[in-house]
């Protein structure tokens, strides 16, 4: 059981722990979850919506009732494909950190580990978005082809 002074003070604590107060430190913190923008579908982030619309079109033919899953398909797929691209400028950018490190006082050794060992988790975050965007594909994709 805390005593009334902790209780006090913890109190005094949170009155003062009200978050950012000005827009600009607002408008920060609202983004405080997108670093990467992987977390968003293509469509929000920019993508060009060219390449989904193609695809999209390409998928469901002629038959309207195909458009909107095949829409999803076209997202995703164009997903995975940035997400391949993070990947190899992941591996890109170890790369060139190891060599950067190597000339500040580490041996080469050392920083191609440091350098292994930032890529190795970064590559693990973004298996697990491939991992479930791969799963979201496979079910659009059985709404696109139901079974008959």
């Amino acid at each position: 059981m805390s005593s009334e002074r902790r209780v006090q003070a913890n109190r005094m604590n949170a009155s003062q722990s009200t978050g950012p107060r000005s827009a600009a430190g607002k408008a920060r913190v609202a983004r405080n979850a997108v670093k990467h923008g992987l977390s968003q579908p293509p469509s929000r982030m920019g993508e060009p919506t060219g390449n989904v619309r193609a695809l999209m079109l390409e998928l469901a033919g002629h038959d309207a009732a195909l458009l909107r899953p095949a829409h999803e398909v076209a997202e995703i797929y164009v997903y995975l494909q940035r997400l391949q691209r993070e990947k190899q400028r992941v591996l890109g950018q170890a790369q060139a950190v190891a060599v950067a490190a190597a000339w500040a006082s580490l041996t080469m050794a050392e920083a191609e580990e440091r350098a292994a060992v930032a890529a190795a988790q970064r590559l693990l975050t973004l298996e697990t978005y491939e991992r479930k965007a791969r799963s979201r594909l496979r079910k659009a994709i059985a709404g696109l082809w139901p079974p008959t």
